[in-house]
């Protein structure tokens, strides 16, 4: 497998001469062939070929003196465009189109005349569109070629597609070959590639529309790793790809099966990319404005109304960028309102720092879109969390908008020309009982009303503190209510009453409390006699059992005892056996031997008798 970056060089034929000392095509700055090294060129083609040229080809105001058996024998287009001038003599071809240009042809015309040429990532592209542009095919029309340039670059794009940095290399550079690069399918399977890497799941067929398996690299490719390349759509090489391609890449990887959440964290890293910082650049206006429309269009919808992207984020910051970009830069307002209704369906998972970087009628459009989220949804797909988190980040908001006196502080919330209305609407986004805790709104408020300074209409307060609840307040501030001279007298009001109510379901709670601790004690008094009792019991039982082990041990001992003296007797009685057992086998013994004697004595006799 060829290295990232690496090139090879390669020779059509048995004839491999290098085009300089170095095996490189002498070419000379970054996009003109010089006079110089051309005539250099040409000088070496004439050597080859052992004649004078006979093919004059123009690319844009570049003229090659080449030969015609050479470049006809592997180029079927050349054949058909060339034309032949009465007036000097000369065939002639024009190849203002050639994809690559100039350089490119130097390096086409060195393969035609059986030169080595570098074959790498960062030229295997404009060779590849340069081969189909001049119909470099296997099969010629005249039947005098022995490989060509297609069938060679299709092995080096198999080499080169085995590794990720290559293949974007390679689709980098086909920005520059368009539509040629396109039309060829080098960027439908530059992106094939990619999404196999990327998704190794995924198949040709359910990336790609277009019939780009037919190619010659789809039918051998060399041995990859079985360990999918990860974050490749987050590498910088990707990120800097053109807008389109970009597009086209991504949704090819939605095609591919790549997880939605993995699709927006690519897209956010672009538009981190591109657009770092949103500000009134009116130089890319234009540009950024579209980087944020095919952003928004790539990201994965719901279905039904109202259609919403889903799975994508899991925190609104990133969609917060994109609704300030989209709002700096005009977007569309389709695009805007899409943003508005995800961010909306995310608000429970922002906080105040992400709120701070939009206007105040934005906020109130996101809380509107949570608001009617639950209207649409029901209260069992909003737990009392989901709306006790949105209700606290637009209290903290509210309370540092309505704290900032001048534009300096924030230019985003900071607005002296506030109203008591979108402040109300603001609070009463979420329901009252999902705050547990009145006292950030209501601070919110009091700040509210030093910033108006006594501006506010009656009508206004009074609606105004409507969704306070002063029951839900600390008694800190329940006493800075009762001293506060701008707060209309109901309010104050209730919030006497509701200390009261408070103070007497205190008193109430306390009493409960006293006698329920009251009963806590007599129950443990009656447990602690009853475990007390069952002490009592276990350490009878255990002096019960203390006597039986002490008489079993006892007993032990006393038997142990007897058992010992009469083996001791036994022992002396077995001795005893013993001895008379000895002295009978002594008895005998001698009978024997007094047998056998007298025995002896008869026979003597007997013998003498007959003598």
């Amino acid at each position: 497998m060829a290295a990232s970056g690496e090139s090879m060089s390669v020779s059509p034929n048995t004839t491999t001469a290098s085009t300089d000392s170095h095996g490189q095509q002498p070419t000379v700055g970054s996009s003109k062939v010089t006079n110089s090294a051309l005539e250099a060129m040409e000088r070496r083609w004439n050597k080859i070929a052992g004649m004078e040229s006979d093919l004059l080809v123009s690319i844009n105001d570049v003229q090659f003196n080449v030969h015609k058996f050479p470049l006809y024998s592997k180029s079927d287009r050349l054949q058909e465009i060339a034309k032949d001038e009465p007036r000097t003599g000369r065939t002639t071809a024009d190849l203002a189109g050639l994809p690559g240009g100039d350089r490119i042809f130097v390096q086409v015309v060195n393969y035609c005349y059986g030169f080595d040429i570098d074959v790498s990532p960062y030229n295997v592209a404009a060779l590849r569109c340069a081969a189909e542009f001049l119909q470099m095919h296997d099969d010629s029309q005249s039947g005098m070629r022995e490989g060509n340039l297609v069938p060679l670059t299709e092995r080096a794009l198999v080499k080169f597609f085995a590794d990720w940095k290559d293949t974007i290399s390679i689709l980098h550079h086909c920005q520059r070959l368009m539509p040629a690069a396109s039309d060829c399918g080098l960027v439908d399977r530059c992106m094939l590639e990619l999404c196999k890497l990327c998704v190794p799941s995924s198949s040709s067929s359910s990336v790609l529309t277009t019939a780009t398996d037919s190619s010659p690299s789809s039918k051998a490719r060399p041995n990859r790793s079985a360990t999918p390349a990860e974050g490749i759509h987050l590498s910088e090489s990707v990120l800097s790809l053109d807008l389109d391609f970009y597009a086209d890449l991504i949704a090819a990887l939605r095609r591919a099966g790549m997880p939605a959440q993995e699709v927006g964290r690519s897209i956010d890293a672009y538009a981190r990319y591109w657009i770092p910082d949103v500000s009134d650049d009116f130089e890319h206006s234009r540009r950024n404005r579209r980087i944020v429309e095919t952003l928004v269009s790539l990201l994965p919808v719901s279905e039904g109304e109202p259609a919403t992207i889903v799975d994508v984020f899991s925190k609104p910051d990133a969609l917060i960028r994109l609704l300030r970009a989209a709002k700096s830069y005009d977007a569309e307002e389709e695009c805007r309102r899409q943003l508005i209704a995800t961010a909306g369906v995310l608000l429970d998972q922002a906080d105040v720092e992400d709120l701070t970087h939009l206007e105040m009628h934005e906020v109130q459009a996101l809380a509107q879109v949570h608001a009617s989220r639950a209207g649409l949804t029901g209260s069992a797909d909003l737990s009392p969390t989901n709306y006790q988190k949105v209700a606290k980040v637009l209290d903290e908001y509210l309370e540092l908008a309505c704290s900032c006196r001048s534009p300096s502080a924030n230019p985003n919330i900071a607005n002296n020309s506030l109203n008591w209305e979108t402040v109300k609407s603001l609070a009463s986004s979420v329901p009252a009982e999902a705050r547990s805790s009145h006292d950030t709104l209501l601070r919110a408020l009091l700040s509210f009303i030093t910033l108006k300074k006594g501006t506010l209409s009656e009508k206004g307060l009074l609606s105004l503190f409507e969704v306070v609840d002063p029951s839900k307040l600390s008694h800190e501030l329940t006493d800075e209510v009762a001293t506060h001279h701008s707060l209309p007298p109901t309010f104050v009001a209730r919030a006497l009453i509701a200390q009261k109510d408070n103070m007497r379901k205190s008193i109430t709670d306390l009493a409960n409390r006293t006698k329920s601790l009251e009963e806590e004690r007599r129950k443990l008094e009656q447990d602690k006699v009853k475990i007390s009792k069952d002490i009592e019991h276990l350490r009878r039982e255990v002096q019960l059992a203390n006597d039986v082990l002490q008489q079993t041990r006892r007993s032990l001992r006393e038997g142990t005892a007897s058992i010992f003296e009469k083996h001791v007797v036994l022992q002396g009685r077995v001795k005893e056996l013993s001895e008379e057992m000895a002295e009978l086998e002594t008895k005998n013994k001698s009978l024997k031997e007094r047998e056998k004697e007298k025995k002896e004595r008869g026979q003597s006799r007997s013998k003498r008798g007959s003598s």
